[in-house]
């Protein structure tokens, strides 16, 4: 028996499909797939490396300025160092008793205490009264309470960095004694807070000199100074004996 010719175009246009689907699905189909995440590779690789020449143009931009951030740097380092490095500044502070012409009589530092960061102010806010008790605004009218509500407004609160801390961080009392003209010793004072170490003065008393039969000159004074100068735990020079232990 014979397959009429319809019977045969059928038949081959199905196993034509058939064809074409198993194409498509064995070799087509995965070679898109392979094609569309290399192109997303690509796309996610052009970003990336957008991104490095932004970040390579800024660190070439930043690096003009490393001359002058290394400068910095080194000023804070003798502003605030690393330990009290107490000789040296006994060198400054004679140095800039010279240049103010004034005669630094005595200097004392003290021992380095653990910096305690300063906490909120106070807060001001009036007490809620107790339950079943008139509170003073409606005791005394609305003019008596609205002053006394603002009778001690809230300072502002201190400025902190969490990594100055008392475990990084640490205060030294300075005391010292000058003797010179009135002038001068202003000007000492002012070039000790204006100087490399960083020193804040929290004191100072004045007192007359002046006295033709002592040897003294008419315009001397003596100045009393209490500050408190900055420095940062030394680690190194902590971590040095347990260094010598283990080595020995």
């Amino acid at each position: 028996m014979r397959l009429d010719n319809r019977l045969w175009i059928l038949i081959t246009a199905i196993l034509s499909v058939g064809l074409l689907a198993g194409g498509w699905f064995i070799g087509v189909a995965p070679s898109l797939a392979v094609a569309a995440a290399a192109d997303l590779e690509r796309e996610d690789t052009v970003a990336q490396n957008d991104d490095l020449r932004a970040q390579l143009t800024e660190l070439e931009s930043v690096e003009g300025t490393m001359p002058t951030l290394e400068g910095e740097l080194e000023d804070l380092r003798t502003a605030i160092p690393a330990g009290v490095s107490g000789s040296s500044f006994i060198a400054e502070v004679n140095e800039l008793a010279d240049k103010a012409d004034v005669t630094l009589t005595s200097i004392a530092i003290g021992e380095p205490a653990p910096y305690v960061p300063p906490g909120p102010p106070p807060s001001t806010e009036p007490e809620a009264p107790a339950e079943g008790e008139e509170s003073e605004e409606a005791a005394s009218g609305p003019v008596a309470g609205a002053a006394a509500a603002g009778v001690a407004p809230a300072g502002p609160i201190p400025l902190t960095d969490p990594l100055v801390t008392s475990e990084s961080f640490l205060v030294v009392q300075v005391e010292l004694r000058v003797e010179g003209d009135q002038g001068k010793v202003r000007d000492f004072l002012s070039r000790l807070q204006e100087g490399e170490r960083l020193v804040l003065v929290t004191k100072f008393n004045y007192g007359n000199q002046d006295s033709a039969g002592e040897g003294g000159s008419v315009g001397a004074y003596s100045v009393a100074a209490t500050g408190l100068m900055y420095a940062f735990r030394d680690t190194t020079a902590a971590a040095a004996p347990a260094v010598e232990q283990a080595a020995g």
